[in-house]
């Protein structure tokens, strides 16, 4: 198992462990109305507002647009690692992930190899 495999694990065990816990509290909720002062609720209206943006943040990722930049990088990736075309040409392909001060490139290159034989179509 390689250390970003682990990593993997970890994000998808605490992603579960939120939206659980949220499904929970919604649930003791639905019985068990808060009671107490108006400082205690306040107080937990904040820690439900908070849970329920982490348990939204999780369930956008796994089905949301994130999910389709993580598949574009590992289509990339595959491409990048498997290179050669079997017609005597390689090709190449980068890309980085735009930030703050610079926008998203993708760089191609692609290479003929003069000493292989021409394949017919």
């Amino acid at each position: 198992m390689q250390p970003n495999e682990s990593w993997n694990d970890t994000q998808r065990l605490l992603a579960f462990i939120i939206v659980v816990a949220f499904i929970i509290v919604i649930v003791i909720w639905l019985f068990h109305a808060p009671t107490g002062d108006a400082g205690s609720n306040a107080v937990l209206n904040m820690l439900m507002g908070s849970l329920a943006a982490m348990a939204g943040g999780v369930v956008t990722f796994y089905f949301g647009s994130s999910k389709g930049s993580k598949d574009k990088d590992d289509t990339i990736s595959s491409i990048a690692t498997h290179s050669e075309n079997g017609n005597g040409s390689t090709a190449t392909a980068t890309a980085t992930a735009p930030t703050a001060t610079a926008p998203a490139t993708m760089t191609v290159s692609t290479a003929l190899d003069p000493a292989a034989p021409a394949k017919a179509a």
